[in-house]
């Protein structure tokens, strides 16, 4: 699984506002259909949400067209970037770097640490992966970087 982010705007009367969305997916191609699903029932006008569709399948409409949303992008990212973009466009002045970094990156970091020095104490050197400590450490940052799922 990747992460995606969806950027969506709703056109609501003079109105525009601007969504992002992130989701995870296999691929890109069905990264797009669960973004199409999630903002095809975007409001509940009590239309199936089948009648929110249009002839571009980007764009929904509710309420009888006076409401219209459109998908602007889907595309790659990670956890990381993510919440710093939503830190950076929700904060008023700039925030300490230190500040947004996520739990789960500082956890993270942690882990790897604690790994690390396990690693030292036993002697195993960096770029030996034929220890089962050493894997999983390589295994560790590799789902970090990629956000995936680690198997135990």
């Amino acid at each position: 699984m990747k992460l995606y982010e969806v950027q969506a705007t709703e056109y609501n009367g003079e109105q525009e506002y601007a969504q992002s969305k992130l989701l995870a997916a296999e691929n890109i191609e069905q990264a797009w259909q669960i973004a199409r699903d999630y903002f095809r029932q975007w409001y509940d006008d009590g239309d199936e949400p089948e009648d929110h569709s249009t002839d571009n399948p980007n764009e929904f409409e509710f309420v009888g067209g006076c409401i219209r949303l459109t998908i602007k992008s889907v595309q790659e990212t990670n956890l990381d970037d993510w919440m710093k973009t939503q830190v950076t466009l929700h904060s008023i002045s700039t925030l300490p770097e230190g500040l947004i970094e996520t739990d789960l990156i500082r956890a993270a970091r942690c882990a790897i640490a604690d790994l690390e020095g396990y690693l030292e104490e036993i002697d195993v050197p960096r770029n030996d992966d034929s220890h089962p400590a050493a894997k999983s450490r390589r295994e560790l940052l590799e789902a970090i970087v990629n956000f995936k799922e680690i198997k135990p």
